[in-house]
């Protein structure tokens, strides 16, 4: 029934506007993002096919997308996984990827965090096919897998380096006939980037001017680990601070033995294979943070979660591979159950939240504005998107200006002959409330709602 809450938040709205906003305006809107545009190419598919068989609940469309690489993963632990490390690996992995910490607020989280982790846990799967079959096709798929992670997310595009990075460390040493193909794909793999880097350029410059992480400290580095490891009390919404828990402590010091332990059996293949993942799931957020630390702070913990796959399979072959005693293995999958367990609570506990979180805000928006022969100015494309296309409905116009923000909406209220009899102006952010005056504009401020100043337009 969790699955069913309408209820999504502020970045989740951007998602669910950019997959019905006009592609013009969606292709404006995305190269300004901080994400590359699959994510959103994806959903805007399944918003048309949706829409094409008459169904009209976008909101829960918008969410089974975000659930289906979680599906797919499922489908690879009982086939893939199950054949090359066996049906017990595949059953930890399982509960895994179903309950561990992050992974059920994600799986219907509106944004592109399990697609990242189904690229790059697909990714890590097919290197090690690559190892025992270097054919063409897997090949192929590797290559394919990597382009879409980039095209994902940023720091999915980071994970996906550095699984090519360690790939290439594992044939130089065991491997050297397989350099050539691996040469050939990175290539590829670079071409295929090669169209956005100037998007990817805008992009960063808009990120270095204005981002809103906060910088990196020895907290940040406690809150990545039990961020992954402690079931979630609250959603991170946007910074957070963690502090250790039993348990997590419990999961970091079990993981810590099944390595210590796994020593004795280094030599086998599926050991050493867990051990690359293990590196590349410490590599990635070092990397996040060495760049937060010379450039400005991008690291927040919810980029971890395209890593969460990759993370547990290795946790999962240590504990299917190394024989441990029968009661301390019977112990790490009743830690795994609790920790699961208190984790769906929790999860069903902050969806309740967020759908109520929701309807408080639309309320709040709609007991200021009329929404019947209605005008609303934006100066900031982000409520512009959420107020346009999900809090209000009506006979609403709304229009958004990106600069000269009392300029233009004067010379509209001057010269439009069709504005309706009422007329707002969201102030948002960088406040343009003093420009608008100086244009001989007169407001008269109806409310705050989630930092958005509403004024009332009244044309002089």
């Amino acid at each position: 029934m969790v699955f069913l809450h309408q209820g999504i938040w502020s970045d989740e709205i951007f998602s669910y506007a950019m997959a019905i906003i006009p592609f013009n305006e969606f292709l404006e809107i995305g190269i300004h993002d901080v994400h590359p545009l699959l994510y959103y190419i994806i959903l805007r598919i399944f918003f048309g096919l949706a829409l094409f068989f008459n169904f009209e609940n976008l909101v829960l469309i918008s969410k089974f997308v975000s659930i289906i690489p979680i599906y797919l993963l499922l489908i690879i632990s009982y086939t893939k996984i199950k054949n090359e490390f066996g049906l017990f690996t595949a059953a930890i992995f399982s509960l895994c990827i179903l309950s561990m910490p992050q992974l059920m607020i994600y799986s219907v989280e509106v944004r592109m965090y399990t697609w990242s982790l189904f690229f790059n846990t697909a990714s890590f799967i097919i290197i090690y096919e690559l190892i025992k079959r270097p054919t063409i096709k897997n090949w192929i798929i590797l290559t394919i897998l990597t382009i879409c992670s980039c095209y994902t997310h940023y720091f999915s595009a980071i994970t996906s380096i550095v699984l090519y990075l360690m790939f290439l460390i594992y044939i130089i040493i065991n491997k050297k006939e397989l350099i050539k193909r691996w040469v050939i794909s990175t290539i590829i793999c670079c071409l295929s980037f090669i169209p956005w880097i100037p998007y990817l350029i805008l992009q960063l410059t808009n990120v270095n001017s204005d981002f809103w992480i906060d910088p990196i400290s020895l907290n940040s580095i406690i809150t990545y680990i039990y961020y992954i490891l402690s079931p979630a009390t609250t959603f991170a919404y946007s910074n957070i601070t963690l502090q250790p828990t039993i348990i997590g402590t419990l999961m970091l010091i079990t993981i810590f033995a099944l390595i210590v332990y796994s020593l004795k059996h280094k030599e086998e293949k599926e050991i050493i294979y867990s051990y690359y993942g293990l590196i590349i799931v410490i590599l990635v957020p070092i990397i996040g943070i060495i760049l937060s630390l010379i450039m400005t702070p991008i690291m927040h913990p919810r980029y971890l979660v395209p890593l969460l796959g990759i993370f547990w399979l290795s946790i999962s072959i240590l504990i299917s591979k190394i024989y441990i005693n029968k009661n301390i293995l019977t112990a790490i999958i009743l830690l795994l159950i609790i920790i699961g367990s208190i984790g769906t609570l929790n999860f069903i506990e902050i969806e309740n939240q967020q759908a109520t979180d929701d309807k408080n805000i639309s309320k709040s928006f709609t007991d200021i504005i009329i929404t019947n022969n209605t005008t609303i100015f934006y100066d900031e494309v982000i409520p512009y998107l959420k107020l346009s296309n999900y809090y209000l409905n009506g006979n609403v116009e709304n229009i958004y200006f990106k600069e000269n923000i009392g300029q233009n909406i004067k010379n509209t209220l001057e010269n439009s002959t069709n504005l309706g009899n009422n007329i707002y102006y969201v102030d948002a952010y960088d406040s343009n409330y003093e420009e608008c005056i100086n244009n001989n504009i007169k407001l008269d401020k109806k409310g705050t709602v989630i930092k958005y100043d509403i004024y009332e337009v009244f044309p002089k």
